[in-house]
């Protein structure tokens, strides 16, 4: 496990030679994240394939899976209102809600004591790899 480095990546791209913001790239998918979608049949294949990886974590249980440990089915509104309020803050203040603030916080205990290098530290000097090659 490293430091996550999609958001980093994808704020840098953005920036540099994106021509909307922030809030425009991001809106939709917050808005889906909040509203939801229906959950098409081979997505729900797929994680009735990783049904197992799936039940290991509290989170991917809780996110991912019924209540009672099954694989969702096709047709179900799949809502994924954690996602929203993760991404939110990131659309209104950038990258560093993520590496710095509350969401950073929340990661490193969350994971940190599974995965050493999940610090606060580690997480606030992530700088990215391959960034330099936008």
């Amino acid at each position: 496990m490293g430091i996550p480095g999609v958001v980093k990546g994808l704020t840098k791209a953005l920036s540099e030679y994106g021509s909307l913001s922030r809030e425009d790239v991001m809106g939709p998918a917050i808005n889906l994240a909040e509203k939801g979608h229906i959950l098409i049949a081979g997505e729900a294949i797929r994680q009735s394939f990783v049904n197992e990886q799936l039940r290991e974590f509290e989170g991917s249980r809780k996110h991912f899976l019924n209540a009672d440990g099954s694989p969702m089915p096709p047709g179900k509104l799949f809502v994924q209102n954690d996602l929203a309020k993760v991404l939110q803050p990131i659309s209104d203040e950038g990258e560093e809600v993520f590496y710095k603030g509350w969401i950073a916080e929340k990661i490193v205990e969350d994971k940190g004591a599974q995965w050493w290098c999940l610090t606060m530290k580690a997480l606030a000097e992530y700088k990215g790899h391959g960034c330099e090659n936008f």
